[in-house]
């Protein structure tokens, strides 16, 4: 937790998606819940304000390849509960893994370069790289390699090259 301000006690928490430190799981549910409830009051106000209609609102939320199942569904049931509370019911709501998300978006807009039927999309992450293999419009295969971003470059955070996981496998080698 870092400090908002010098004047306040407030402290923001970050990284919500992989929090594990977090010793009171109640207080890390009401603070994934309270962020999940701002971005959808935002899009509330961004609906309003764009003079959309809030009724006929469509969300469509992704989640990491690596979720399980039961972390899927508390947090479809956090989503539909807030979304409900602040668009009324019968809202639709759709839900689609981040690594699969791009191919459908990239497809829908007809951008797929080249004739190929078979199509590799590879999402590196900070902690992991997913990897899906798509052939002829079909997701054929995905799967998740905990091997991300996090362990070339440190932790995203720090910028010394001994926090970085190949300077530790490095100096085992060379010794």
């Amino acid at each position: 937790k870092k400090m908002l301000l010098k004047s306040n006690r407030c402290r923001a928490t970050t990284n919500l998606k992989w929090s594990n430190s977090i010793t009171n799981r109640e207080e890390q549910q009401a603070q994934v819940s309270c962020f999940l409830e701002q971005l959808i009051v935002m899009c509330k106000n961004k609906v309003l304000e764009m003079d959309g209609d809030i009724r006929n609102t469509k969300f469509i939320w992704s989640y990491p390849l690596s979720y399980g199942t039961h972390q899927i569904k508390k947090v479809e049931a956090n989503f539909t509960e807030l979304i409900e509370a602040h668009f009324g019911q019968n809202i639709q709501i759709d839900k689609v893994c981040e690594s699969v998300a791009p191919f459908y978006a990239i497809s829908k807009e007809g951008k797929l370069l080249g004739s190929s039927n078979t199509i590799l999309s590879i999402d590196i992450g900070g902690g992991t790289v997913d990897s899906v293999i798509y052939q002829n419009q079909q997701v054929k295969n995905v799967t998740s390699m905990i091997f991300g971003a996090n362990y070339i470059y440190a932790n995203g955070y720090e910028t010394a090259l001994k926090t970085n996981t190949f300077h530790e496998i490095g100096e085992r080698f060379i010794s």
